[in-house]
């Protein structure tokens, strides 16, 4: 596990920005938004990663951006039904790192003990998600009004960071979001 902030990946830039986003939160995905999406209590609350039993590759974790003390690792393999799991890790005070959230075959979670939610992590985690697969998805689509959100967030990051990657980002797409918009007109002087 990598000891310091300078010693995480960066995520790869998915190509999820060149599309509109409703391409992906739609299409064949056939999103419904649910109150909730059903878990196992125990899933992803702060588990050691010793009980991931080698399914993730916690040697190279990746930088969550304003986020110094979460990291998300990346599954092993590369089949198309698990190239987006990830998991969401937290580096507590004490140095411990422990799994957070995740996303996988059933969707997006943070888990709700603990101080994780609400501070824009889940849209970080659709994005490595994407990142990960080039598809901006959970396995069947069946999404939480937040969860919805994180992937939704996952494209708006997309678009942001090829925008600050100095790529030509279709203004439609640009359009999309109003905060990108204004930013990127010039105040009159």
């Amino acid at each position: 596990m990598a000891s310091d902030a300078r010693d995480l990946l960066q995520l790869p830039l998915p190509d999820i920005w060149k599309v509109q986003p409703l391409a992906y939160l739609r299409g064949p995905y056939r999103v419904e938004i649910k109150k909730t999406l059903p878990r196992l209590e125990k899933d992803f609350q702060n588990i050691p990663l010793a009980e991931f039993g080698g399914k993730f590759d916690f040697a190279h974790p990746y930088a969550v951006p304003g986020h110094d003390d979460y990291m998300i690792a990346r599954a092993f393999g590369t089949e198309p039904d698990t190239a987006h799991h990830c998991l969401l890790l937290h580096r507590d005070t004490d140095g411990r790192v422990s799994a957070v959230g995740g996303v996988d075959h059933w969707g997006l979670y943070i888990d709700p003990k603990g101080d994780h939610r609400g501070k824009g992590l889940g849209g970080e985690l659709a994005y490595a998600a994407a990142a990960f697969s080039g598809e901006l998805n959970a396995g069947y689509a069946l999404y939480s009004k937040s969860g919805y959100a994180a992937f939704r967030k996952a494209h708006e990051l997309a678009v942001c960071r090829a925008l600050e990657a100095g790529l030509d980002v279709d203004r439609s797409i640009v359009a999309q979001y109003p905060r990108i918009e204004q930013a990127r007109v010039p105040s009159p002087r």
